[in-house]
Parts: structure tokens; sequence; C-alpha cells
């Protein structure tokens, strides 16, 4: 298991398609975060500048190099006030990055070429798994933020986080316990239909599917509009889209409208083997009054709401050892398929490969007496 937080590689090229100009292994269309906003249509609302606002600030900020995004998002530190895992500080086991939607994000029990061993648990129970307390930092939102909270994605260890597509919204104010049963769905490889591939293990490709495909539009989006996506992966040696222009921004509006009718050609398969987690969750009022108080003797009522405000806890644990898996498995391997050929000769032609063995060896050992023994003829009289 691993959680990130709210807070490369060659991308893959669009594909030459089929007769229909699709090919079986494209992905979901992914919408990007400017597209919350949409500044072109609103040109034709008149609330076009109203609208830019907005814009003009993601402009800004995906302008920004990676420090400076860092330095302006929400820090480890003052977002995660508690952490343990069975009951022992996970402060160490925490990997940053940064999410065009969301910001900083932190990622628990992260898995790389230089991690630790999995902390992965096999025990079951709220006192086995993660257990965080969250403050939300509400004077540090800007006006572009909507709702307070956090954005909390469970996936595998090995896989990229994918706050956008997966993922659930915890509220301060609240204890939330996120109780989990694994599945494990693995795939097979071309050339069977699905060809999927192991995006973790593929440096020439992105980390992910959403990644993969996010790189591939991209490349439709400078092919007509001569400009990225600046809140999509970024290409090497490709102009970003300025947000403050109109034409850009409707260029990027239409090829997405685009793509939407017609498809893409992105070959972003299936990764052949996923990780899925059922997620049940329970919530409380968190925390009592009871507890707040207790050793405060100054704390007031307005401290216990103010704190409930801007804090949440969230607990992490399997509720079963249980892993459902589905495997997906040829319906001939080789061995089986010559196994059946064979049967089939020897059912349609009575012939087997060991009575074809037998007959070549008695053709050999006819030869050779003939060649080698020759008949010798004898003439009786009388």
């Amino acid at each position: 298991m691993r959680l990130s937080k709210n807070c490369g590689p060659v991308p893959i090229r669009p594909a030459s398609g089929s007769k229909d100009g699709r090919v079986s292994t494209n992905g979901p269309l992914v919408l990007p975060e400017r597209r919350n906003y949409r500044p072109c249509a609103a040109q034709f609302n008149g609330d076009l500048h109203k609208k830019l606002g907005n814009e003009n600030f993601l402009d800004k900020y995906y302008k920004l190099n990676i420090d400076k995004r860092w330095s302006y998002g929400h820090q480890y530190k003052d977002l995660i006030e508690e952490c343990s895992f069975r009951d022992k500080s996970c402060e160490n086991h925490f990997n940053l990055f940064n999410n065009s939607r969301y910001g900083n994000c932190f990622t628990f029990n992260k898995q790389n070429e230089n991690s630790v061993p999995s902390a992965y648990s096999s025990l079951v129970g709220s006192a086995k798994g993660l257990e965080l307390v969250l403050n939300a930092e509400i004077n540090e939102y800007v006006d572009i933020s909507h709702t307070v909270g956090f954005r909390i994605v469970i996936h595998d260890p090995f896989e990229e986080p994918d706050p956008e597509g997966k993922g659930m919204h915890i509220i301060p104010g609240y204890e939330t316990n996120v109780l989990l049963k694994e599945t494990l769905i693995k795939r097979l490889p071309a050339p069977y239909k699905d060809k999927c591939v192991f995006y973790s293990n593929n440096k020439s490709i992105v980390g992910s599917q959403t990644l993969c495909m996010q790189a591939c539009i991209q490349e439709y989006n400078y092919a007509k509009c001569g400009c990225t996506e600046s809140s999509f992966i970024t290409l090497p040696g490709r102009r970003q889209c300025n947000m403050e222009n109109s034409t850009d921004i409707c260029c990027l509006d239409d090829v997405l409208d685009s793509l939407a009718i017609h498809g893409t050609n992105c070959e972003c398969p299936l990764p052949c083997v996923s990780t899925y987690y059922d997620e049940i969750n329970a919530k409380s009022i968190w925390p009592s009054k009871a507890s707040f108080f207790k050793g405060k003797e100054n704390a007031t009522k307005q401290d216990w709401k103010n704190y409930r405000a801007t804090h949440a806890k969230i607990r992490i644990f399997f509720s079963t050892v249980e892993i459902s898996v589905h495997d997906q498995v040829p319906v001939f391997h080789e061995s089986e398929l010559f196994s059946h050929l064979g049967g089939e000769f020897g059912l349609w032609l009575g012939l087997s490969l060991l009575a074809l063995f037998e007959f070549v060896e008695t053709v050999l050992y006819f030869l050779k007496n003939i060649m080698f023994n020759p008949v010798k003829c004898v003439l009786f009289k009388n």
C-alpha cells in the first residue's frame, strides 16, 4: 500500500492508427486542470476576464521552477502534524512530489531503486495501520481554492499516484477510518488482446497510463497549436501555451473537443499489473470536547471549534489479509498447442508422433539392409 496525500522519461507519441484511425491500446482521455475554468467558452459569455484571473495565477505558477513551487506550497512539517505506522513514528517514510492541481503532495511508502523495504502491513485492525493528524492551514489558501480539506490517494507502492482520477476527500473536524481490501489484476502483454505494458519497469516510457495519455495529448497540442498544455506533463523543448492568450487557450480547447469526438491514436495500453483497494469509509466527529480540553486549562470552546475547522485525523488499515486476484491466462500454452496438434494428427490421419518415428525407423532399417546386405540368388538344378 502506498498513500499519496494532498497536499521523465521519454513521452509516448501518437501511434499510427488502424483502418478506422484508432488503435485498441489507447487509454481514456485526460482533461487538464485548466479545463475546469473553461476560459475559451467564457469569452463568449462575457466572463473572460473573470475566468482569466484564475488562469493568470495558474499560468504564473506553472512557469515557476520546481523549487519555487515547493516553497509556495504546503510544507510537510506544517501539513502533517502527527504520523505513526504500527504504533511507530513514520516521519522518515515520506517522499515529495508536485501535482499540477493539488500542489505539494507527500507519498508514504513509495518504492523505488533507493527505497527501503516496503512497509506493507500484513496485519489487520486500526492499531496496525497508518495514522495521521493533518493541518489544512486554511489561512494559506488562495482564492482559486473553493474547498478546504485533503486529497488522499491509496495506490500500489510501485505506481505513480493519480490524484485527479482517483482518491477521496478528507474534511477537517472528523476522524476518518478507511478499511481496505486489496484486489490484484494481472493482464497479458502482446500478442494477447490487452497488449499491456509494465509502466514501472520500462524506463523508455512514462510511469503510468495517465501520464502516457498526457504526453500523447501534448503531441496533439503542439502539432496544432505550436505549444503545450501547462498543467500537463512537460515535454522537453516545447513551448508552453500562454494562459493569458485567448488564441492559445481556445486552440487547446479545440484539440480536446476534437479528441473527445474522434478519439486518439495514443498507444497507452493498460498496465500488466494493477492493484486496487476497495475502500470503506467511516467518519466520526473529532476531537471530542473532553479529549481536546484534557490538560489544557486555558483552552476555550472557540479554540476547540478553530481546531476542528483546520485539523483532521485519518486511520488507514486492512480489514482482511485476503487478496482477490484476477489473473488472465492464455487459452492455450505452446506446449498445449503442440499436444492438441499431435492429437489431431493421430485422430484424423492415424498418425501420432511416435508412429511417425517408428515409420522412419522402419524405412531406415529397410534401406540399410538393401544397401549393406544385398540379396544373393541361388540357382538349384535338378
